[in-house]
């Protein structure tokens, strides 16, 4: 294909025509501004609906920013035409804007027409397709399950750490620990740990195109470790020995040679070679251990350091490139790599071994569980891309596609975009992107994949105007930064400034600074500091010069500064320093509030409720900051009675949970003095109450118990989710009034005033292996590969290619940082030790190589370059900058006045309700944990009820059997909760006697803390319920759950239904005069009056969660749809001690049944269910008719249900299942209730 046609964008004249085209913005040029008015004129000129457009952005953030920038274009626009139709003049936002007004809007039918399309736009944006591509594939796969016989809902794995941890620990249980303890010490030498390896599965997990290492010899990576291992290590220690016998005196003349020579040549440093030492007494040691060593283990093989230290070719490589040589060959070539082999090569088996198998445990987890990452969602929908339905339909339903931050996509997303769009000639590509800005090579971002596509598109357009930073700021940085991305080999081309922002009224004569450190060994040619040395006075200079520009310019506020980092440490410290001088700071981070120092200070808090009488927790919580004992107060606690005071107190606010929550009880156990010590202590207190807020929270939705709740954090601490979720970020981070501390990887998109760049003179830190991303194949997949050596062969080049892409990335990171600010960039200058790759020398120095002489990174040199390249900058040393002073915030002017009088109460009603919440308003709060775990009210529609009820033969029938296989399986919340998990996980087509649902059984066993021996009757009463008829009302449906293809099932339906936002809040005796309605069904008037017994009032979302819904046929638009709710109520005979003597399915009636759905409200839950059911369908189904699709609901009682019987005669009814047809009035009319109130 020829070379793209280049352009300079021009918003009202680029073409919209079909075609692969390119957008290249550098940072501040506007491209989300440039997208939004595309989309305009997509909508207008080309008439396209607003569902016919995909816009892919990188994050959800991002997506979130780009829908309203959209939604204000379109109305701008939309308003414009309003003025004129009222004969005002309009008025844009801007120029470009105005142009195409005045361009369009003096054709009358021209204008009412997109006034429509405008119209019609703005009411549906919240339901279009503006997304991440992680989104997009979500959508699609969604909307492709009816025809596809996929997941309605595929269930993603935001957060795998859990997992992978999990796995690991198997892992090292089952196979690691199964070696000799020699060969485990030798393991750990070579750095093979837990952590490790699950870093290692992390970072394979989260991108798709990784290809695992290849062994370079059969192996078998199938079995166990332990027979493959120890075949392994005498494998290569047969073949050390015999070479060592063989060539071990020519190699130690060799080594002789070899360091005659490098001295010879004027070599300094050519240690553990020297010339004058002799090295006889390596070589004596390694014959001694070999006559000594038998059958030695890989531990003993480790602590031969000679091996690693001296003999190992990467030592030899490492020492003679450091000589000057450039490509060196091992002078004894079989041995050395012999004595490599011997060194890391079991190592290396082992970690293949670990990560090939803890890898397909993974992949064998997910499919079990039924669910995927957002790696596997790029790789099905790959997988599936060819196919012509899918590929017609998403070409039908999209006319246009826009990718933004297409820098960052990896080769499977452009896969995917190139095959459905780029490759139609109906359709228009639009990909958005700066090479410069691409920084996210760790979450699977490939810049050659830009380039790819960049030399296939039919034309690219250049973004060249800054509207973002000060005209001064903007020239110097195109002087500063004008000799491009050496390493990267990117040029930076000049912008033009367009934005009206004013320069900062400063001292400095520029808006460009350059802070020197401490040079004094450089002008001196003395030795050069260490990085840690040269980093230790950063932070509390980034303090003093923040207070010097705040004292010395009034108009600046503490959010105009941010400083900008590489690392959480770093920030931290930077925190610190600005709080010694009283200035408040916010990190912006996606950090988890759940793993911070106030989370585990809600762990004392929580442990102490849990176990009030437990003296270990009761002293943890003394001693924190909660309540801030002393060791001698602590030490007197229990003579003076305090503790047994303290144990009191948690046991009272223990009760209360249930009446005021979580959060309450924190806020009443705090004392006026602990409030004042926490504000203090930079956000610890909201953070806290953060913390409390996501445990009341998941109290609530589980229904834990404080026991259960004190475990959740604990877990959640444990694995923290990254990137977090908006609600488990910091919410006192997000304060106005501070300066911000942010991450470069995080700050792209943001723009502050005053930009603080201490950090950018270091060099990137280095990976360490073993595992390195190398070699691509034909498909962009890149391979892995294995070595734990880096000085020499396959590692040596795996670690260089790893630091050239890594300096080339920094080089990014550092234009993303200098891009951040808006009038002026502060950045820090030194060096150290090894620092000479740092992104700012070629900057600094005129595109010099890094390798730079002492004399030329002086002070003076340095200030030289500058003016010769008249590049804008005021250099200022560190040593001139003023000392520390504590910054005072500007006193406020004018007279305080009170605000408005509220003219009506707080509405109390309003907040998220369900099913469990309606009811348990009328149940006894004062029971505490107790009461909570007798309901067992863990999840929607869970119960434990131990109600004993008479045998009622069902339909007359007497031949059930009296006990079941889950008869006397344990009754509570937590038994039930695991086995909801497992049918939740359990694919119902195959057999629970399979090795896959074995796995699933003890695992979920394990996690309820339920002990093993409960599988096998688990596995029986899973085949029982997995096999029972459901004999569904109101047609000839007699088949089983296991009968039922997966197409036909979805699982975990969560819904939020807006409740009464247009009327009065609803209250019990409205939803009950609903069951009025349709009289013949079961559960009327009788049951109305016992719902409008209740005292719920509630106003805003019903929340809740279905388990499974049916679809009764193959064709989804005959079918009906039925919600069934696990049961596991006990129903049975106990003799007069309470002792259980039976409970099965001769006991599980229709009677016993109702009475057991009376006492629990079960009705209600079903009701609202299938309101639930019915606006889904009514959404996603074509042509859907409530009375023609909504079947009804079912009540599987797990405990009960009998399993495959003869169906040669008819039942009416089925032990175990309770079913009844939907009755659609009803259902209509608590539908129109919840939606308008009363």
């Amino acid at each position: 294909m020829n070379a793209p046609v280049l352009y300079s964008f021009e918003a009202n004249d680029y073409p919209l025509n079909p075609g692969l085209r390119l957008l290249e913005a550098s940072a501040g040029t506007g491209k989300t501004f440039a997208l939004a008015h595309i989309v305009l004129r997509l909508l207008t000129e080309r008439q396209l609906k607003l569902r016919q457009l995909l816009v892919v952005t990188f994050t959800d953030a991002a997506a979130a920013e780009l829908r309203n920038r959209i939604s204000d274009r379109l109305a701008a626009a939309l308003a414009a035409f309003e003025a004129i139709e009222q004969l005002r003049t309009p008025t844009t936002p801007d120029s470009i804007l105005a142009e195409w007004i005045e361009r369009y809007s003096k054709n009358l039918e021209h204008r009412h027409r997109w006034t429509g399309y405008l119209l019609e736009a703005l009411g549906g944006l919240d339901h279009a397709d503006i997304t991440t591509i992680h989104g997009f594939c979500h959508r699609t796969l969604c909307r492709q399950a009816l025809s596809s016989g996929g997941s309605f809902k595929p269930i993603l794995e935001e957060n795998s750490q859990e997992r992978i941890s999990q796995i690991v620990h198997d892992y090292w249980q089952e196979q690691i620990l199964q070696l000799p303890s020699e060969d485990i010490e030798g393991l750990l030498n070579a750095k093979l740990n837990i952590s490790s390896l699950a870093r290692i599965l992390h970072q394979l997990d989260q991108r798709p195109n990784l290809q695992l290492p290849e062994s370079p010899e059969p192996t078998d990576l199938e079995g166990e470790l332990e027979p493959v291992f120890r075949s392994e290590l005498r494998h290569r220690l047969r073949c050390f020995k015999e070479l060592w016998h063989q060539d071990s005196q020519e190699l130690e003349q060799k080594l002789r040679s070899y360091a005659a020579s490098w001295r010879a040549r004027g070599a300094k440093n050519i240690s553990p070679f020297y010339v004058t030492q002799s090295r006889r007494k390596y070589f004596d040691e390694v014959d001694h251990w070999l006559a000594s060593e038998s059958d030695p283990g890989y531990g003993s093989v480790r602590r031969l350091e000679t091996l690693g230290s001296f003999l190992h070719p990467g030592v030899f490589c490492r020492v003679a490139r450091r000589c000057g040589e450039q490509s060196p060959s091992l002078p004894v070539s079989k041995l050395q790599k012999a004595v490599a082999n011997l060194w890391d090569g079991p190592a290396e088996l082992a970690w293949r071994h670990a990560v090939h198998h803890c890898w397909k445990q993974l992949q064998k987890q997910r499919y079990q569980d039924g669910v995927m990452t957002f790696a596997e969602l790029l790789l099905k929908l790959d997988l599936v891309r060819q196919k012509t339905s899918w590929l017609s339909s998403l070409r039908n339903r999209y006319r246009v596609a826009l990718i933004d931050e297409f820098q960052d996509t990896d080769p499977v997303q452009w896969r995917l975009m190139q095959t459905i769009f780029a490759e139609s000639s109906e359709h228009l590509l639009l990909v958005v992107g700066d090479p410069k800005q691409a920084i996210y090579q760790f979450r699977g971002g490939d810049l050659s994949t830009y380039f790819a596509a960049r030399e296939q598109v039919h034309r690219c357009d250049f973004l060249v105007k800054n509207f973002r930073a000060s005209t001064p700021l903007v020239e110097g940085l195109n002087a500063f930064m004008a000799p491009g991305m050496r390493r990267s080999q990117l040029a930076i081309p000049e912008v033009t400034p367009q934005s009206d922002i004013r320069p900062i009224k400063c001292l400095e004569s520029h808006p460009l600074e350059l802070i020197l450190l401490d040079t004094k060994n450089i002008e001196d040619g003395t030795s050069l500091p260490s990085c840690t040395t040269m980093s230790e006075c950063i932070p509390e200079l980034v303090a003093r010069r923040a207070v010097q520009l705040l004292e010395n310019n009034k108009h600046l506020t503490l959010q105009d500064l941010c400083v900008l980092v590489s690392t959480h440490r770093q920030a931290e410290e930077i925190q610190s320093a600005l709080a010694h001088v009283d200035l408040p700071s916010r990190l912006t981070r996606q950090g988890d509030i759940l793993a911070s120092e106030a989370a585990a200070i809600l762990q004392y808090f929580l442990n102490a409720l849990a176990y009030p009488n437990e003296g270990s927790c009761l002293r943890l919580l003394a001693i924190s900051p909660l309540l801030e004992w002393n060791l001698e107060e602590l030490k007197q606690a229990d003579e003076n009675g305090r503790l047994s005071q303290l144990s009191e107190q948690m046991y009272r606010w223990r009760r209360l949970i249930p009446q005021i929550g979580l959060l309450g009880c924190l806020n009443g156990f705090l004392d006026g003095r602990v409030f004042a010590n926490f504000s203090r202590r930079n956000h610890l207190l909201s953070d806290v109450q953060q913390c409390a807020q996501l445990v009341q929270l998941a109290m609530y939705e589980q229904g834990l118990s404080t026991t259960a709740a004190m475990s959740w954090l604990q877990r959640q601490r444990r694995y923290p989710k990254y990137p977090a979720h908006h609600s488990r970020q910091p919410r006192s981070d997000i304060a106005e009034y501070a300066i911000s501390v942010v991450t470069i990887h995080h700050s792209k998109g943001l723009e502050y005033p005053i930009v603080f760049c201490p950090y950018l003179w270091q060099a990137p830190p280095a990976e360490h292996g073993p595992i390195w991303c190398q070699s691509k194949d034909a498909n962009g997949n890149t391979h892995l590969t294995l070595a734990l050596n880096t000085d020499w062969g396959k590692g040596y080049l795996a670690r260089v290619d790893s630091e050239e892409q890594r300096c080339k990335e920094s080089e990014r990171l550092a234009y993303v940082a200098l891009t951040r600010a808006k009038q002026m960039v502060i950045l820090f200058w030194g060096h150290a030790v090894n620092q000479e790759k740092n992104p700012l020398v070629n900057w600094l120095f005129s595109g010099k190589d890094c390798g730079l002489l002492l004399k030329e990174q002086s002070s003076t040199h340095l200030q030289e370059i500058l003016e010769k390249r008249n590049v804008p900058i005021s250099l200022r040393k560190a040593s001139s900058l003023p000392l520390q002073s504590h910054w005072r915030p500007p006193l406020l002017h004018g007279k305080p006045a009170l605000g408005p009088v509220p003219e009506r109460t707080l509405d109390y009603c309003w907040g998220h309700g369900s099913y469990s919440a309606w009811v348990d308003k009328d149940r006894d709060l004062n029971g505490g944990d107790a009461g909570l775990q007798d309901r067992g009210s863990g999840r929607n529609g869970w119960a434990t009820s131990s109600l004993q009820c008479n045998l009622y033969p069902p339909d007359g029938e007497d031949c059930w059997n009296t006990q079941g296989p889950l008869g006397e399986f344990p009754r509570g919340a937590s038994a039930g909760e695991c086995l909801h998990r497992i049918l939740e996980h359990l694919p119902f087509e195959s057999p629970s006697r399979t090795p896959n649902a074995l796995d699933l059984i003890h695992r979920e066993l394990a996690r309820a803390g339920l002990k093993a021996e409960w599988a096998i009757a688990v596995q029986k009463g899973l085949d029982l319920i997995l096999t029972t008829p459901l004999l569904l009302p109101g047609n000839e449906f007699k088949q089983s759950l296991a009968d039922l293809s997966e197409g036909q099932l979805l699982r975990e339906l969560k819904f939020n239904l807006p409740v009464a936002h247009h009327g009065s809040p609803l209250r019990a005796a409205d939803v009950a005069a609903c069951f009025c309605q349709d009289p013949n069904h079961s559960f009327a008037a009788e049951y109305a009056n016992q719902v409008a017994s209740l005292s719920f009032i509630s106003r805003g979302f019903l929340t809740g969660s279905i388990d499974l819904i049916i679809c009764d046929r193959d064709e989804s638009h005959n079918s009906r749809w039925w919600v069934l709710d696990w049961k596991s109520n006990w129903i049975g005979v106990r003799d007069s001690t309470g002792i259980v003597l039976a409970c099965g399915p001769r006991h599980y009636s229709r009677p016993a049944m109702e009475a057991q759905m009376l006492q629990h409200h079960y009705p209600l839950q079903a009701h609202l269910y299938l309101v639930a059911l019915h606006r889904y369908l009514s959404w996603r189904l074509a042509n859907y008719q409530p009375g023609k699709n909504l079947g009804g609901y079912v009540c599987a009682f797990l405990r009960g249900m009998p399993g495959k019987i003869n169906l040669s005669r008819k039942l009416i009814t089925m032990p175990g299942v309770f079913a009844e047809p939907a009755p659609v009035k009803r259902i209509l009319a608590l539908d129109n209730l919840l939606q308008k109130g009363r």
